[in-house]
């Protein structure tokens, strides 16, 4: 038996875990990628490894169709030391 879900929920669902994972949606996004080096420690763990780079503010477009794009608005990133980038963790600020 398949499942479907219309666009309408699906939209719901992406929004709530965009939230979830970013604290918000729309361009003045809340959230930050940092881009680091060594190993990625489990999601529950802190992060290690220097960090090489964080790219803060970022949102997302309103969801269509079940899916939802990162803003295209511009984004700064800030860098923090050199090296080789080995994970990145997206946070809410």
């Amino acid at each position: 038996m398949a499942f479907a879900m219309n666009d309408a929920l699906k939209n719901a669902v992406v929004l709530n875990v965009i939230t979830l994972m970013a604290g918000t949606s729309g361009t003045g996004g809340t959230a930050s990628l940092s881009i680091r080096a060594g190993d990625q420690p489990s999601a529950e763990s802190a992060g290690t490894g220097g960090t090489l780079c964080v790219i803060a503010g970022i949102g997302w477009d309103a969801a269509t169709g079940g899916t939802a794009n990162i803003s295209t608005s511009s984004y700064v990133g800030t860098a923090g030391s050199t090296g080789v980038a080995g994970w990145a963790r997206l946070e809410c600020i």
